[in-house]
C-alpha cells in the first residue's frame, strides 16, 4: 500500500474505507510487534485494537507532508503500549505467583524479592533494578531488555553487570 497525503488526508477525514485500509494493511505488523513485547496473543491483540482505536481518535493529529512518519507513529505507539500492557501485567503476575504457591514458599518469596529491592534501592538507579530485575528473574536477555528500555545493548549489558558487582561487594 502507498501511503500518501492523499491518503493520510483521507485518513485524518476519518474516511472508514482509507481506515479499512490501514487496518488490513498493518494489523499483522502492529500485531507482531505487540506479541514480540508482551508475549502473550491476547494482549497482543488488544494492544493493535488500541492503536487503531487511538488512530481513530488522534486522526485529525496526523502530519500529512511525511508520509513515513505514519508507519513511525503506528510502530512507536504499539511498541508503547505493549510496554505499558507489559509493566501492568507484571504486577498481576506478581500477585498470581504467590497467590499460587504454598503459605510457607508465599512467604519466602515475597520476603526474598522485598529483601532484594530494598537492597537495590539504596545501591543503584531504579533504571539498573529493571534490569537486573528483567534479566536475573524474568530471563530477558540483553537485547531484549534494550528493546524494551529502548537503549542500546551494550549499555544494558554494563549497566547489568556493574550493578551485580555493586551489590557482591554489599553482600562481601
Amino acid at each position: 500500500m502507498k501511503i500518501n497525503e492523499k491518503f493520510i488526508n483521507l485518513i485524518k477525514n476519518r474516511d472508514s474505507e482509507a481506515f479499512e485500509l490501514v487496518y488490513n494493511e498493518f494489523f499483522d505488523v502492529l500485531f507482531y510487534t505487540s506479541f514480540k513485547i508482551v508475549k502473550s496473543k491476547d494482549d497482543a491483540l488488544d494492544v493493535a485494537q488500541d492503536v487503531f482505536y487511538k488512530l481513530w481518535e488522534k486522526a485529525d493529529e496526523l502530519r500529512s507532508d511525511n508520509h513515513g512518519s505514519f508507519v513511525s507513529w503506528l510502530l512507536t505507539v504499539t511498541r508503547n503500549m505493549s510496554i505499558n500492557r507489559l509493566n501492568q501485567n507484571k504486577r498481576i503476575v506478581y500477585d498470581e505467583e504467590i497467590v499460587m504457591q504454598s503459605p510457607s514458599e508465599k512467604d519466602d518469596t515475597l520476603i526474598k524479592y522485598n529483601d532484594f529491592i530494598n537492597l537495590c534501592s539504596g545501591l543503584i538507579p531504579e533504571e539498573e533494578i529493571d534490569i537486573v530485575i528483567y534479566h536475573a528473574y524474568y530471563g530477558k536477555t540483553f537485547k531484549e531488555i534494550s528493546f524494551i528500555l529502548n537503549k542500546p545493548t551494550s549499555t544494558i549489558s554494563s549497566k547489568f553487570y556493574s550493578s551485580i558487582e555493586k551489590i557482591r561487594e554489599v553482600l562481601k
